[in-house]
């Protein structure tokens, strides 16, 4: 029981270890790249947890068979991508649900991005500049 609450509540463990506990309760398959093993700042774990949540609950709602998480860091930027093979006309909804958390990533100079094309899914992208590291 503990495991099913867990995934409806903030991370508390770190990025990697959170997303990858979320990706093994999805009601789809989810694939989770590695994610580079730096400890971010609370803050931003909150932030992108959200963000990966919201994309994967996205995805079932768009009747997706398979998604994606993944993460890159450069010295620039730190970027984290969920993508999906879900249908198109749950894009819109979406993007909407996410950009709620827009004002949270604005909080921290961070970037939301969501590109569907018909047959092709979802993929939503967060892009947070390496200052706020």
């Amino acid at each position: 029981m503990t495991d099913v609450l867990r995934t409806h509540m903030a991370p508390v463990i770190g990025l990697e270890e959170d997303v990858a506990l979320m990706a093994s309760h999805a009601p789809l398959p989810v694939e989770v790249a590695e994610l580079p093993a730096e400890r971010l700042p609370d803050y931003m774990v909150l932030a992108l947890y959200f963000v990966v949540a919201e994309a994967l609950a996205g995805a079932r709602k768009a009747h997706a068979r398979q998604a994606r998480v993944g993460m890159t860091a450069s010295t620039r930027k730190l970027t984290v991508e969920v993508s999906d093979d879900g249908c198109e006309d749950a894009a819109a909804e979406r993007g909407t649900r996410l950009s709620s958390l827009t004002d949270q990533l604005s909080a921290i100079d961070g970037c939301l991005d969501v590109e569907s094309e018909p047959g092709r899914g979802t993929t939503v992208r967060v892009s947070i500049p390496r200052a706020s590291v």
